[in-house]
């Protein structure tokens, strides 16, 4: 049972890092202002997910999360970087 969950969790793994990138080579790059707190979400998504990935997917492990600081310092590069 545990190598099938390993293999869907990679598949899960694969899929979600196609989907971030497809997200980002599909964003408009003159997008107006408007679609920018859509641009932060992703990233701090993102960010969420490869944290999750760095802790080996393991649903049994402690809850994934951003900190504070982690959280701040994303946005604003996101806000700032918003193509």
């Amino acid at each position: 049972m545990i190598s099938n969950l390993s293999t869907a969790c990679d598949l899960v793994i694969e899929r979600a890092k196609t989907r971030f990138q497809d997200a980002e080579a599909l964003w408009p790059h003159h997008a107006n202002r408007d679609l920018r707190p859509a641009w932060v979400m992703l990233k701090l998504y993102k960010a969420l997910f490869e944290k999750v990935e760095a802790a080996g997917f393991a649903p049994s492990g402690p809850r994934a999360r951003l900190t504070r600081l982690e959280k701040i310092s994303r946005l604003t590069t996101a806000y700032l970087n918003t193509p």
